[in-house]
């Protein structure tokens, strides 16, 4: 580590980067400081990176001594630093805490007169970045300062329209920002959140190609909006410096490039003697140890096959191929989207990937929140045990939610405990039918039952009440449902597979309290697939949303008499397992 910081970071200390980056500044080239440190998980890293960034602003505008923005060097802050809980579900407190500590730091720019970048992070913040540059962009104490910038990455299919935000919000607010177009450093992570999370497609491009095409798009867009816009162009790849180069001619903007990567090809471009153009340096600053999140980043962008920083010193890549245009490559390849890079809810080949919902879209929170605020609405009646037999029940009590006590989720009556006997009887009774069934016809009934599970209704049905009647937050009853559609899918598919028709008999099957779908589903769907009749019992805490899943069960195509559903208290659990 000692070996690769010496390579990759500036210096320890932002006074020692400073001094080492004197040479440089001979040359031509100024520095985007960044003080390493990735994400804080408390309040105290917090603190701590932000006073490295106060500090940092002081002695780069102290040794700035006045040269403006464009001259001077800068700094690039990375907000999920800085604040704890930096995502859309805490947009109350980033607004309330992180954008005060944001904006001090901007004053504090302003003050020395030197640029300050806001770092680009996952595709899932990028709309809570918005919302604090749409704030400091319209705030008076930083009228006339064009040193705030924002960093835009290439690889975001949205990366148009987040310009076109920019410029709009710039001319609305008679601003002009400094705006770093990059190619994207977190595709790796970026692609497979999309897949565990099951999106309907991926944020970014699957082909590096497209990510080069979106780049020359995008830098045309900045280089057209030069009332409002200072262009900084972060790239290492060759080819598309010279693009920039020729579409830029007589037009304001710099190149930047990372401290320990890019130098060697923009000693041919800084400088009146090479094409005159200024270079910022992006220059991580910070002690060894902080260095290995950025390195990786780092060592997975630039050293991927695709990649040109590889690519140039690869001997079997001859220089024609290097420079040919993106555009070109795409026509004569017929390059289309990656088919080893399958959308999401396909990387199971035929078996879908449950379907997920993404939290940081606006649009799909509203459309959420509609469907489950609809579902309030919904009177579940008196919930009772689902069998095939009449049996007498306790009277009914309130199920109330457990993180508001006044919130009377639903109505429950438990099962008598002596009639246990009759439901397993009943159970019994009904192996011989419901083993006969053809496993194709268990696995369609399953397949059903998924579908009919995550469909936007149903989903935001059993959102609410996992919500309201066992306290999950709004991702862990995305998750509840989610699981159980998997359990379902992949049930159906090994019990074709496999020709399943192997069962037991009569299978109890009792789940928790804290999965109380996910677990659930998956006892029963599994044991109903091999050909075993089930008596249900979900913990006592989480009635209501077993007897959801039951009935739509029984709805799919499930016989009432194989799968029966009890409600009780310990003494029913007792009583299914002597």
């Amino acid at each position: 580590m000692h070996m690769l910081g010496k390579q990759f970071v500036t210096g320890q200390t932002i006074q020692e980067a400073l001094d080492n980056g004197k040479e440089r500044e001979k040359l031509g080239y100024r520095f985007s400081f960044d003080m390493l440190g990735e994400a804080a998980m408390t309040e105290a890293d917090a603190d701590r990176y932000y006073n490295d960034y106060v500090t940092a602003i002081h002695a780069i505008g102290k040794d700035a001594q006045g040269r403006g923005v464009y001259d001077g060097n800068g700094i690039s802050v990375k907000l999920s630093a800085i604040h704890p809980r930096y995502f859309r579900a805490q947009h109350d407190r980033v607004m309330n805490e992180l954008l005060p500590r944001l904006k001090a730091l901007f004053v504090l720019a302003k003050e020395y007169n030197i640029g300050l970048n806001i770092d680009a992070e996952e595709a899932n913040r990028l709309e809570l970045s918005l919302d604090l540059m749409e704030k400091l962009v319209s705030d008076p104490d930083l009228a006339g300062f064009n040193g705030i910038g924002f960093v835009v990455q290439a690889y975001q299919k949205r990366c148009p329209y987040v310009i076109d935000y920019l410029i709009d919000l710039a001319r609305r607010n008679n601003q002009k920002l400094m705006i770093r177009l990059v190619k994207g450093a977190y595709w790796d992570s970026e692609i497979k959140w999309a897949q565990v999370d099951g999106m309907d497609g991926y944020p970014v491009y699957t082909r590096k190609v497209h990510t080069d095409v979106s780049y020359l798009a995008c830098a045309q867009k900045l280089l057209a909006a030069q009332d409002a816009i200072f262009p900084q162009f972060a790239t290492h790849n060759a080819q598309s410096l010279a693009t920039i180069y020729k579409m830029g001619e007589g037009k304001d903007f710099e190149f930047q490039c990372l401290h320990g990567m890019g130098e060697t090809l923009y000693d041919q471009v800084v400088g009146e003697k090479n094409l005159g153009r200024r270079v910022r340096i992006y220059a991580p600053v910070g002690t060894h140890k902080t260095l290995l999140a950025y390195l990786v980043r780092r060592l997975l962008e630039n050293g991927a096959n695709s990649s040109f920083v590889n690519r140039i010193v690869d001997e079997k890549v001859s220089i024609d191929e290097l420079t040919v245009s993106p555009l070109d490559e795409i026509d004569v390849n017929n390059i289309t989207t990656n088919p080893l890079t399958p959308k999401p809810r396909h990387i199971y080949g035929e078996r879908l990937n449950s379907y997920g919902i993404d939290l940081s879209n606006e649009h799909v929170l509203s459309a959420l929140q509609a469907d489950m605020n609809a579902a309030l609405n919904i009177d579940f009646g008196s919930v009772k045990s689902l069998t095939s037999i009449p049996v007498l029940h306790n009277p009914t009590h309130a199920v109330l939610n457990p993180a508001d006590h006044s919130d009377i989720v639903g109505h429950v009556s438990f099962i008598k405990v002596d009639a246990i006997s009759n439901v397993i009887g009943a159970a019994i009774n009904a192996q011989s039918s419901w083993q006969s069934t053809s496993p194709k016809a268990r696995a369609d009934i399953l397949r059903r039952f998924a579908d009919t599970l995550e469909s936007p209704k149903h989903m935001a049905l059993l959102m609410m009440i996992a919500v309201r009647e066992a306290g999950k937050t709004l991702l862990n009853a995305i998750a509840e449902v989610r699981e159980a559609v998997d359990f379902c899918r992949y049930y159906a598919d090994e019990t074709e597979r496999l020709n399943l028709n192997s069962p037991v008999g009569t299978v109890v099957a009792i789940s928790p309290w804290n999965f109380p779908l996910a677990i659930f589903v998956g006892e029963v769907v599994s044991a109903l697939a091999a050909g075993n009749t089930v008596v249900a019992k979900p913990a006592e805490q989480t009635s209501i949303i077993a007897h959801l899943a039951v009935t739509w069960l029984h709805e799919a195509g499930a016989p009432k008499d194989a799968l029966q559903l009890v409600l009780g208290a310990g003494d029913v659990g007792a009583a299914l397992t002597v």
